[in-house]
C-alpha cells in the first residue's frame, strides 16, 4: 500500500474551501477536482509498505503529532503547480505556523528512518492539492488558471 503521512483540515475548515473551490469549478469546469476527503497536507511519501511496517508508520505520526503545538493555518488562494501550461495540479496556498508545519514535516524522515524505512524523495510543501491532473488527462489549460 503507497501510505503518505497527512494533516487533514477540521471539518469547517473544508467546508470554506469547498466554497473556494465550488466557485472556481463554475469557472473552469474541465478542472478535475479531487473529492474533498482528499483535500489534506502531505507531509511525507512513503511508498509502498506492508502491513506490519504500515501499524509501525501510524503509531511513529501518531508520537510525532503528539508533539506539535496546535496549528493555525489560513488559506491563500488557489494557484498551479508548477505555475505554467504544463501544470499538474491545483494546490491551496498556505499562511500562519507555517514554521511548526514545517518542522513537524522535518521530524518526520529521522524518526522513520530509526525503523529502516526510507521516503519518497519528493519535498514537502507548505500547500494542500485540491485538483490533479493524471497522464493523458484533456484539462490542460484551465489547471494554470489563478483564483
Amino acid at each position: 500500500m503507497r501510505f503518505h503521512a497527512v494533516i487533514t483540515p477540521p471539518p469547517h475548515v473544508l467546508a470554506d474551501l469547498a466554497g473556494a473551490v465550488e466557485r472556481a469549478s463554475a469557472q473552469s469546469p474541465g478542472v478535475p477536482w479531487l473529492p474533498r476527503p482528499a483535500w489534506q497536507l502531505k507531509l511525507a511519501y512513503f511508498g509502498n509498505l506492508g502491513l506490519d511496517e504500515s501499524v509501525s508508520v501510524r503509531q511513529t505520526m501518531a508520537r510525532i503529532g503528539s508533539y506539535c503545538p496546535p496549528l493555525r493555518l489560513r488559506m491563500l488562494g488557489i494557484e498551479a503547480v508548477p505555475d505554467d501550461a504544463d501544470a499538474e495540479s491545483l494546490t491551496v496556498g498556505l499562511d500562519g505556523s507555517i514554521d511548526d508545519l514545517w518542522s513537524l514535516a522535518n521530524a518526520i524522515p529521522s524518526m522513520v528512518q530509526r525503523q529502516g524505512l526510507f521516503l519518497d524523495r519528493r519535498p514537502f510543501r507548505a500547500s494542500g492539492t485540491i485538483a490533479q491532473r493524471t497522464p493523458g488527462d484533456v484539462a490542460s489549460d484551465v489547471l494554470t488558471r489563478r483564483e
